[in-house]
């Protein structure tokens, strides 16, 4: 396979967006090409949110209404993505969800029962994250190293629980069936390893700052958040005045 095309679909806090960012510096270290794009809902809460990895042998920087892999984490999955799921698509879902599947292959998934057993429910995208690892066979010490990071400053028990939620998900996904019919691309020799990985609000951030940026005035709404964040993080450093409005029309 030259083109692996894996979608993590959930509600509106669940999190996706999350998996997402725990799995990409893990698997472009790996030395594979990795994409990735996010699908918002046009509200606060509910819905259907999509994040999609395309992993390739060759670099590429769109993304594919094909799905190789779907995790369903909310109801919404199949109605949402019905024309994008093949006879072929391998569905990771608890078995609720799995009872509404009309197409693809569904394979029950115990998310929620393996985030309680490491400690609650905020742990279910760990334990997909530790997950897609087990099913890929990649071995889980990078994403144990990146946990440590992340959370290293909530304190030592919070890293743990995390890793600990990881490799629950991690020995699950190695035992799934499935596993051996999930082939990832060949990796390509040469200098990827010293690629940037770089996501398109840093890109949009470092671009308005080398344009000579001063000010923005917003209010937040995904997914223009991440560029007022990113700003504000970065403005006394470049000198940008940040102003969080009350609303849209005052911004």
């Amino acid at each position: 396979m030259s083109d692996l095309s894996m979608v993590f679909e959930g509600a509106a806090g669940q999190g996706v967006q999350t998996i997402t960012r725990m799995l990409l510096p893990v698997l472009k270290n790996c030395g594979h090409h990795v994409f990735a794009c996010t699908e918002f809902m046009s509200r606060i809460r509910g819905g259907s949110n999509t994040t999609e990895i395309r992993l390739t042998e060759k670099p590429r920087q769109a993304y594919v209404r094909r799905i190789d892999v779907l995790f369903a984490l909310s109801t919404k999955a199949h109605e949402h993505l019905d024309r994008r799921i093949e006879a072929d698509t391998l569905v990771f879902a608890e078995s609720e969800q799995c009872a509404l599947s009309a197409n693809g292959k569904c394979i029950e998934t115990p998310v929620k029962a393996l985030a309680l057993e490491a400690g609650s429910p905020v742990f279910s995208n760990t334990v997909v994250a530790g997950m897609v690892l087990g099913l890929l066979a990649i071995p889980p010490e990078e994403l144990d190293a990146l946990l440590h990071d992340r959370f290293q400053e909530k304190g030592e028990e919070v890293v743990l629980k995390n890793i600990a939620a990881a490799r629950l998900g991690f020995d699950w996904g190695r035992k799934c069936p499935a596993a051996g019919s999930i082939k990832l691309p060949r990796i390509e020799s040469g200098g990827f390893a010293a690629e940037l990985l770089m996501d398109g609000t840093s890109a949009l951030g470092i671009g308005a700052i080398a344009a000579g940026c001063n000010f923005i005035s917003s209010y937040p709404m995904s997914p223009s958040t991440g560029l007022l964040t990113f700003l504000a993080e970065k403005s006394d450093a470049f000198g940008v005045v940040v102003d969080q409005a009350e609303d849209e029309i005052a911004a």
